[in-house]
């Protein structure tokens, strides 16, 4: 398909109710009059963080964002926007929680499922079909759960980042504390939770629930209800016993990065902290209060090779970035269910259609394990 079918999609943050979607994209046709021959979709979701005050939206410009946006982005993170109905935050990175779409109106929120993407991932793009555009965790399952709160979690993960956090430590204690924050209220803090996670993202919401379920001991209940709310996760491709870091590292300075280059390869498969911290992990998980679903992929990805021009394709040998024993647990008895996917390491989260195959099994699996909720 077209490199079109993968339009531009923004989040909009600071918006105020009672705007609608039709008035935004009313709003937003006039600010970018000049590119007329652009369409814009919008949805307009809670935000994660205000609760019943300010509005999230994502933002879907077709075919391509405006040149104006693009210019007045450029090389940063975020950009304030002045509108007829008032000034909008506009970013492309997705950092922190966004819930993907309302849920039904009148109906009590069931769940909160979370999606964590992998290290240099991108939140809301990691997730997207290329041959499709689809985004199947709100294209999806906002049909299969209307009344779920789906989120993603976004960070700095980029592996060019000189900037960002670089210990896995950091990442968790950010995460715990997006999660406090989204769930601190009444009816949110003990809602049953589901985790989905790629690659990187698995090792951070595993340490996540070690750390919440020994939270307890330190009289932290909202961190607490973490571990005890949590039903279900499910790993993709996550290198719960480290991955093979060569070509990854051929992208990281070492000189210029040595922070970033500890951070990979503190995920190695020699690394011993990941080892122990994955023991922790196994001691909760084997208690069988939550259900892991580890899915792996059975097709191999190519390395990483720079390009004359100083560019990285994937065009090297073929490999398993994530060998099976790294991806699965073998936790005993029925705690864990071994999925194959016939994907490699990145395709492993993209679903072009909802009669995929996998995105069948992972509709399954979330309805079984929200049964009753």
């Amino acid at each position: 398909m077209a490199p079109s079918s993968r339009p531009a999609v923004y989040r909009a943050t600071g918006i105020k109710r009672p705007l609608t979607e039709q008035e935004l994209v009313t709003a937003l046709e006039k600010l970018f009059s000049e590119d007329g021959t652009i369409q814009i979709q919008a949805m307009i979701s809670p935000g994660c963080y205000s609760h019943d005050v300010i509005d999230v939206a994502l933002v879907t410009f077709l075919p391509k964002a405006p040149t104006s946006l693009e210019e007045m982005i450029r090389n940063r993170d975020s950009v304030l926007i002045d509108t007829e109905k008032g000034q909008l935050l506009f970013d492309r990175n997705f950092h922190g929680l966004t819930q993907l779409y309302p849920t039904t109106k009148g109906v009590a929120v069931t769940a909160d499922i979370v999606a964590v993407t992998g290290l240099d991932g991108h939140a809301y793009g990691s997730w997207r079909s290329r041959e499709s555009g689809k985004m199947w965790l709100r294209d999806f399952l906002s049909e299969s759960f209307p009344t779920c709160r789906t989120m993603i979690y976004g960070y700095d993960s980029k592996l060019g980042s000189t900037v960002g956090m670089h210990r896995i430590l950091d990442y968790k204690r950010a995460f715990i504390e997006d999660l406090k924050m989204t769930r601190r209220l009444t009816e949110s803090t003990d809602r049953p939770l589901i985790f989905i996670c790629h690659s990187f993202g698995g090792i951070i919401v595993a340490q996540t629930l070690v750390s919440a379920a020994r939270a307890e001991k330190f009289a932290d209940p909202t961190q607490y209800a973490i571990f005890t709310a949590t039903r279900g996760i499910m790993f993709f491709g996550t290198p719960h016993r480290g991955l093979l870091t060569e070509d990854i590292l051929s992208m990281v300075d070492r000189n210029e990065q040595p922070e970033r280059t500890r951070l990979v390869e503190s995920i190695d498969t020699s690394s011993q902290e990941l080892r122990t911290e994955l023991e922790g992990f196994i001691g909760i998980a084997a208690v069988g209060k939550f259900k892991v679903f580890s899915f792996y992929e059975t097709k191999k990805s190519r390395k990483l090779v720079k390009g004359p021009s100083g560019g990285f394709s994937r065009s090297g040998d073929w490999f398993f970035p994530v060998a099976n024993d790294s991806a699965l647990l073998d936790l005993p008895g029925d705690s864990e269910v071994a999925i194959p996917v016939h994907e490699d390491h990145s395709n492993i989260v993209k679903f072009s259609s909802p009669q995929d195959s996998t995105f069948e099994i992972v509709r399954h699996h979330i309805s079984e394990v929200s049964a009753g909720l």
